[in-house]
């Protein structure tokens, strides 16, 4: 068994990453960077995927929908990974558009069987089309999603073993939606298929009006170290950990030492395994689920993507909420009354800052 440890490549890391890459055991790349590249850029990342271990990461397949995926957008998966072969690749599970509506960013969709079921379509159809399956991303957020009756361990849970594929366990989002949402992170992993980890993120985030917004611009915290090596403890197999840093770069040292740290806590918590009494309780196995026949479920996929891009709605929607000229779900009424509308508002912010920045080219 061996563990890696790496980090996400960048541009403004490459230099380093050539001075240093004897220290840097894995690389992954953002594929969109890439999905369009020339042939000689190209044949710059095939180089990097002979060299060492390579993953490439996705970010805007928006597999955890009720929605099918266009297989437009696999064709140019299928394309990239057969030209650079990298050692895997990994997609968040996340919805960013609906109805025609793009969030500009990684959202969570509502946690319910109907997503589950169009989830795992989706993963029927990449597997079909791109001939693997992802390493599958737990996603950061602000708030529970609007209309959700499965906690996040439960529906995680569902796809990753329903699918086969394996996870990719991101601990600061993990760390993250924990803090937001009043549950512990320590007790999920023991509700997680902690078997199917393959590979786990780390990342750095800060707190925003109250909550932990994960914006991969700081070091990452002591919490979700300490997560590392919780996740060592209940695991066998070898996993990629790969740092996260998308902005504000250190010092490449510094880089080095959070690497250095992350060898640490995973040695750590692999001594601590033979006398380790916690075991990871996860759902039934479900072989397989098809898409959700609901007519109603991407709706209020539609609906919450609504909400989060058109300001004049969701003014009138945290106004009242119950107003008749809006056409919400029947099934989430009952909900209204607890609808957490400051995690509302900050989501919204979020996705508008994020679809802002990229058309601005940042």
């Amino acid at each position: 068994m061996t563990d890696r440890f790496g980090l996400g490549w960048r541009p403004e890391l490459a230099l380093d990453l050539l001075r240093h890459g004897d220290q840097v055991e894995v690389l992954e790349f953002i594929a969109e960077d890439w999905l369009d590249a020339p042939t000689p850029r190209l044949a710059t990342l095939a180089a990097w995927c002979r060299e060492r271990p390579c993953h490439l990461h996705g970010t805007s397949l928006g597999l955890a929908s009720t929605a099918p995926i266009s297989p437009s957008r696999l064709t140019r998966w299928r394309q990239l990974i057969a030209a650079v072969q990298p050692t895997c690749w990994s997609e968040h599970l996340a919805f960013v558009r609906a109805g025609g509506i793009e969030l500009g960013h990684l959202a969570a969709p509502p946690r319910t069987a109907d997503t589950c079921a169009g989830t795992l379509a989706n993963l029927a159809l990449i597997k079909q089309m791109v001939g693997s399956l992802p390493h599958l991303e737990n996603v950061a957020t602000l708030m529970t999603p609007l209309g959700s009756d499965l906690d996040e361990p439960e529906w995680l849970s569902r796809i990753i073993e329903g699918s086969g594929a394996g996870m990719l366990l991101d601990l600061h989002n993990l760390y993250a939606n924990a803090m937001n949402q009043g549950w512990d992170p320590v007790a999920a992993l023991d509700s997680l298929p902690l078997s199917q980890v393959a590979a786990v993120h780390l990342a750095g985030g800060r707190l925003w009006r109250g909550r932990v917004l994960d914006d991969h611009l700081h070091p990452v915290p002591e919490a979700v170290f300490g997560l590392l090596e919780e996740l060592a403890a209940r695991t066998s197999q070898a996993i990629d950990v790969i740092i996260e840093r998308d902005g504000g770069f250190p010092p490449f040292g510094e880089l080095l030492d959070e690497l250095a740290e992350a060898r640490a806590r995973v040695a750590a918590g692999r001594a601590r395994r033979h006398r380790d009494t916690h075991q990871g309780i996860s759902s039934a196995l479900i072989k397989s689920a098809p898409r959700s026949q609901d007519p109603g479920a991407q709706a209020r996929e539609i609906f919450l993507a609504r909400l989060y891009t058109e300001p004049g709605m969701r003014e009138q929607f945290l106004a009242d909420p119950s107003a008749t000229t809006l056409d919400i779900p029947a099934e989430w009424r009952d909900a209204i009354s607890t609808l957490d509308r400051e995690g509302l508002k900050m989501v919204a912010e979020s996705l508008h800052a994020k679809r802002r920045s990229v058309a601005q080219g940042v």
